[in-house]
């Protein structure tokens, strides 16, 4: 039985354990000079602590539904050096967890096992998942695009799906994590990022049998994860970054030296840009014309972050139309 210290209301179980052991399973830390001494404000420490329930819980659920009306308890040490929170297999025992919260529920968990799989191997499967959900958001640049166009198969393994990102950089994922990442909600990492600063950086970690592995989320790469107040003042919301879209509207203006045009779109000009390679005097007969412009979103602003205000579009392709004929130069 592990030793008992005290549990927050949000079902977290806190066990003050010297350091990171073989039993133990994976972790969420933040590093930097805002924690060295492993010092944290004590809301902030609750809120990353609810965010790490809130993730863990989500995945466990998809690998076991029947246990979203459990009330289960995730069992957690905390140490410092940096700031760790470390989900141990120490308090794990024959797929149930050994407090003396012991519940007829937990018992329930304990018969079922879930589905004879060992808790730690579902636990140690949710952290992994919270990683390839960090990996994904971070290539594609946003937790909001669902849809992903162009992926490829791998030929030797048909598990193994590479997506593209906006610069058609593509990523191999597993395809059960890729379903994951799709069905999870765009703010389910939210309570962790939002605690992310200049010198305060968020790792995930696993212990996994050839060692650990971690994925970090730097302040740069914030506003991928953390919620975003300002979404309300975002021109166009419904166009996500990466999307791929086909918009209709007017060519208003061409910048050779921008290598730019402007599309009226909805009462607003959108600035948009060839793909690499082409440039916009190839298009120069689309001026003061009604077109289909065919590419996708770019809403990259400030540290290549994707949250500008309004979006520009990377385009392969413009269609006028109302013309009988399309022609080639538009291609």
């Amino acid at each position: 039985m592990c030793h008992q210290n005290f549990i927050f209301n949000f079902s977290m179980l806190l066990l003050l354990l010297p350091k990171m052991n073989k039993d133990d399973i994976g972790y969420l830390k933040y590093s930097g000079d805002l924690v060295k001494d492993g010092i944290f404000d004590a809301k902030k420490s609750a809120q990353a602590l609810i965010g790490l329930d809130e993730a863990l819980r989500f995945f466990i659920v998809k690998q076991d539904p029947e246990l979203e009306e459990i009330d289960f308890e995730i069992p957690v040490k905390i140490q410092s050096g940096s700031w760790e929170a470390i989900v141990t297999g120490a308090c794990i025992s024959g797929g149930i967890i050994a407090t003396a919260y012991f519940t007829t529920a937990a018992q329930k968990m304990a018969e079922n096992d879930f589905k004879n799989m060992g808790l730690k191997t579902i636990f140690k499967k949710s952290f992994k998942a919270i990683q390839w959900v960090i990996k994904i958001g971070k290539h594609l640049g946003s937790m909001s695009q669902k849809q992903i166009e162009r992926i490829k198969f791998d030929k030797q393994d048909s598990k193994i799906i590479g997506i593209p990102n906006i610069k058609g950089e593509y990523l191999d994922v597993p395809k059960e994590y890729l379903d994951w990442f799709i069905d999870c909600p765009s703010k389910l990492l939210s309570n962790m990022a939002n605690l992310i600063e200049v010198e305060r950086k968020l790792g995930i970690g696993v212990n996994e049998e050839e060692g650990v592995s971690e994925v970090i989320i730097s302040e740069s790469e914030k506003y991928v994860f953390a919620s975003k107040d300002e979404l309300e003042e975002i021109l166009l919301p419904e166009l996500i970054h990466g999307q791929y879209i086909e918009l209709e509207g007017e060519i208003t203006k061409g910048n050779e030296k921008t290598n730019s045009i402007g599309l009226e779109y909805k009462g607003l000009i959108l600035t948009c840009r060839p793909m690499e390679g082409k440039s916009v005097i190839i298009y120069k007969d689309a001026l003061f014309r009604k077109c289909k412009v065919k590419g996708i979103v770019d809403r990259r602003g400030k540290y290549d972050l994707p949250f500008m205000k309004k979006p520009q579009i990377i385009f392969n392709k413009i269609i006028p139309i109302n013309i009988e004929s399309e022609p080639t130069l538009f291609e």
